[in-house]
């Protein structure tokens, strides 16, 4: 879906695909069009409260609108981007049935695509395969400032899908117990798209731990977990500046100089913060050894209001090194460290402080079982405080 995105077609800054009104104008739409076929007065105050959340949105999300326009999100998309469209064939998968019929359901927001497919996932109850894909989606773009106008698509799919299913409704040889199926169907897409006004528990987790012991694998099991939006340092880092031509042991090299490093975690701390203002959750994924690196998101913390979490990843110096010599020998691996680079953040690392140990949980990351057994108390954890 990202490189589809990236190589169709965009749409002109003339036309009219895109702008606010154009955006809006099938979300209000639904609206009009679900409540002549409810009677029950509760479907009818929910509609009128998710309606009224619609509008609001809309009015504050109005400059973003503008602005995606602008940037050249409006491109040449699916348009119909849900499961039913989505198959296997010959080993590989395939999208069809994309909506060619109606320039204004295909000319729209690459963001308003994935929301689509996202929210699909989430009616279905496939919750960590809508955080893997998103996650997955936004690495390869970078495009993290849609998320702001994720929930707004999320919830308007709901509402298309709700209609959609509400309209059999005119059958007139539909029997009571298949009028009663669609009004359950109906509300359980109306319920999701209330879900998706709750007002946000953001928070920002830090993995902390040498190279090889364990971070990612960790990070990648609480991204589906815990809908969170991951930052990969090793992925930021080579986006920034390109491959490292050639592999050095030394800490401060290359793509990995102290400059580079410098301007690797700015740019992660500009990007969390921006997950942060689109009312989503993030994880930033990197060694976090140096003290500087950590404080600048202990800043950003304090500025947004919200609570911190390091997650530091433990493992027996022999396993790391074995690992690092593996992951070396077979170079499948995003990162670049080696058991050299390793020695050398041994003997240049900065603990955690007392006050961090304070919100900092330790995970033994020797095996599989004992890192489920975390995610799955961090979970229970996560959701009892939400």
């Amino acid at each position: 879906v990202a490189d589809f995105h990236s190589q169709t077609d965009i749409a002109s800054p003339d036309s009219r695909f895109g702008d606010p009104e154009q955006v809006m104008f099938p979300a209000q739409q639904n609206f009009d069009q679900i409540r002549p076929l409810l009677t029950e007065k509760t479907d009818l105050q929910q509609l009128d409260q998710i309606e009224a959340w619609a509008q609001d949105t809309f009015k504050r999300l109005t400059p973003d609108f503008e602005k995606r326009k602008a940037d050249g999100k409006i491109r040449a998309c699916h348009g119909d981007l849900h499961l039913g469209n989505i198959t296997v064939f010959e080993g590989n998968i395939r999208l069809f049935d994309c909506i060619e019929f109606n320039d204004d359901f295909y000319w729209i927001d690459v963001m308003r695509e994935a929301a689509f497919f996202v929210m699909d996932l989430e009616d279905r109850g496939e919750n960590h395969f809508a955080n893997h894909f998103l996650n997955a989606y936004l690495e390869r773009t970078g495009d993290y400032e849609g998320l702001k106008l994720l929930n707004f698509y999320k919830s308007y799919y709901a509402m298309v899908r709700a209609k959609v299913g509400l309209f059999r409704l005119f059958d007139d040889n539909i029997s009571d117990e298949e009028r009663e199926e669609v009004l359950k169907q109906y509300r359980s897409y109306t319920s999701l798209a209330e879900r998706y006004m709750e007002i946000p528990c953001r928070y920002l987790m830090l993995m902390h731990g040498y190279s090889g012991s364990g971070k990612s694998t960790v990070s990648g099991q609480l991204m589906e977990h815990l809908d969170l939006i991951r930052l990969r340092s090793d992925v930021v880092r080579k986006q920034l500046f390109g491959e490292q031509n050639e592999k050095s042991d030394a800490l401060d090299a290359g793509i990995y100089s102290r400059d580079a490093s410098d301007q690797t975690f700015n740019h992660l701390r500009e990007v969390a913060e921006c997950i942060l203002l689109s009312g989503q959750s993030v994880l930033v994924d990197a060694t976090f050894l140096k003290a500087a690196y950590r404080d600048l998101f202990h800043e950003l913390c304090e500025e947004q209001a919200v609570a911190l979490q390091i997650i530091a990843c433990t493992l027996d110096d022999a396993v790391i090194r074995e690992r690092l010599n593996a992951r070396q020998l077979a170079n499948s691996d995003v990162s670049d460290a080696t058991v050299a680079v390793y020695e050398a953040q041994l003997a240049s690392s900065d603990p955690l402080s007392e006050q961090e140990e304070r919100h900092t949980l330790h995970v033994d990351t020797t095996d599989r079982e004992s890192i489920s057994r975390f995610i799955d108390a961090l979970d229970h954890q996560v959701y009892h405080a939400h």
